[in-house]
């Protein structure tokens, strides 16, 4: 559930997971996590709740080296990386994409 609020973009519903003990370390196949999802789908308030509230690392891989900025690259929008880089994301890469 907290997968499918972080792709559409519903904070409220996100908010209403983790403070009901949904789990945000939990990742999928190719382990990105929701906070690579909402860099991709451009969701800007997620990014900042995942990043100010809940202190996630915005440097943080899956399993292919690509960090949240990538995928924000990839999901073409300069607010997103702006916030990215901000908030202590460095363009890096710990595997060959």
């Amino acid at each position: 559930a907290l997968r499918a609020a972080s792709y559409i973009g519903r904070l409220d519903i996100t908010r209403y997971l983790i403070g009901h003990g949904a789990d945000m370390t939990l990742v999928r196949d190719g382990n990105y996590t929701n906070l690579m999802l909402s860099a991709y789908r451009e969701h800007e308030h997620l990014i900042k709740y995942y990043l100010d509230e809940l202190k996630c690392n915005p440097n943080e891989s899956d399993q292919d080296g690509r960090t949240p900025l990538h995928y924000a690259i990839d999901g073409g929008s300069i607010d997103v990386i702006r916030i990215l880089l901000e908030r202590g994301a460095r363009n890096v890469c710990t595997e060959a994409i």
